[in-house]
């Protein structure tokens, strides 16, 4: 095996996690300076660039299929891990560092524009800043246990698709909401992604006219971007969303219109401390796992009955897994959450991968899925024995 095959693997599967966001947020003529050297592609998919919803939308299907220069993946996910207000100010600093008055004869630029600007102007500087900042988006998904359909579940089904908008609308509106819900479908050869655009509640804020240089009201719905992941592999319906409400939303009415019943995906223990308590350092071997370099646990949450929580955190805990008195301690109660860095090949930095039991998982998604998943079915800590090789 190669260097570049992990990295090639790593960026089909990332496609999917190109936000809809990051495409809607920057303006329509960097978008088109970044897609430009890509013309021969978007022209062979028959898209025509302009800046409306559905062209974007489109847009954003089209980079989830197979034949996206790896190239163009990259960038946009590059561009979108420093497109946000946590890194605005290190960018700026960064641009400084190099002399670079980015806002020279220009108006002030959103996060977007201005990771798009450098990017696509100042190439050198992009890439000093890409390591020095956060570049992980975590995402926290909640795990539910399905059973094997009786036959393939029509999940490009435009009739269902529709049943599932009207259940949207009328759940969101009851709550105090817009019955305002986009859904977009993105199939790949083993997961269907539902992206999820609804309103949050309404609010009012006042805000700084630039033309007049004064304070003003505005009242307006922002919009929020959920996802659900329906795993056809292992039959898991995996949610990010902010709410435990909304979580139980989606997979009550995903089961309901695509399988037949709302309850089709269970609230089940998904993941277990117990490797920690039993095995100690053990745990934490990367024997069996390709593309996995080094495992280092960092955090970890003991909830005892009739006693206090007890917390573990520091750079490695190896020394606590190896003392006799601390694990006296961690087997004295129940593992409620875990933190590991993960060393993953082709990767200089290590991926946080943080459990909460009874079936949260959280890390990016984008890199290196399957090592993680891998990591957690062979050493034990996913509980549901169901799980893909």
């Amino acid at each position: 095996m190669t260097q570049h095959q992990p990295g090639a693997r790593q960026r089909k599967q990332s496609k999917s996690f190109i936000s809809l966001s990051i495409l809607e947020g920057v303006s329509p003529p960097l978008l088109a300076r970044l897609l430009e050297p890509h013309a021969a592609f978007l022209s062979g998919a028959n898209l025509a660039l302009d800046d409306s919803p559905a062209t974007i939308a489109r847009l954003h299907r089209l980079l989830a299929g197979e034949d996206v220069p790896d190239d163009l993946v990259d960038a946009l996910l590059q561009i979108e891990a420093l497109a946000d207000e946590d890194n605005h100010d290190d960018m700026l600093a960064q641009a400084g560092t190099e002399q670079l008055d980015l806002f020279a004869g220009a108006k002030r630029l959103s996060t977007a524009d201005l990771a798009f600007t450098i990017y696509l102007d100042h190439r050198d500087v992009f890439q000093a800043a890409a390591p020095a900042l956060g570049t992980e988006r975590v995402t926290r998904f909640v795990e539910f246990c399905g059973q094997p359909p009786s036959a393939p579940p029509s999940l490009s089904s435009r009739t269902r698709k529709e049943r599932l908008l009207e259940a949207m609308r009328g759940w969101f509106s009851g709550r105090h909401r817009t019955g305002y819900v986009e859904i977009e479908i993105v199939e790949t050869p083993t997961e269907f992604n539902f992206h999820i655009v609804h309103g949050r509640p309404e609010k009012r804020r006042t805000v700084i006219s630039e033309d007049e240089c004064k304070r003003t009201n505005l009242s307006y719905i922002p919009d929020k971007h959920d996802l659900v992941i329906y795993d056809a592999r292992t039959h898991k319906l995996c949610v990010n969303a902010q709410f435990a409400i909304e979580n139980n939303f989606y997979r009550r009415a995903i089961g309901e219109v695509y399988f037949g019943h709302a309850d089709h995906f269970q609230p089940r223990s998904v993941f277990t401390g117990a490797p920690i308590q039993e095995e100690g350092p053990a745990a934490l071997s990367i024997e069996g796992v390709d593309g996995l370099r080094s495992v280092t646990l960092r955090e970890l949450v003991i909830e005892r009955p009739r006693h206090a929580t007890v917390f573990f955190k520091g750079d490695d805990l190896s020394k606590e897994l190896q003392s006799r008195h601390e694990r006296e301690v961690i087997r004295s109660g129940t593992i409620a959450h875990m933190r590991f860095a993960l060393g993953v090949a082709g990767r200089a930095r290590p991926l946080k991968v943080e459990v909460s039991l009874p079936n949260t998982l959280s890390y990016d998604r984008r890199i290196a899925p399957d090592v993680v998943r891998a990591f957690l079915r062979k050493r034990g800590f996913r509980a549901v024995p169901k799980e893909a090789a």
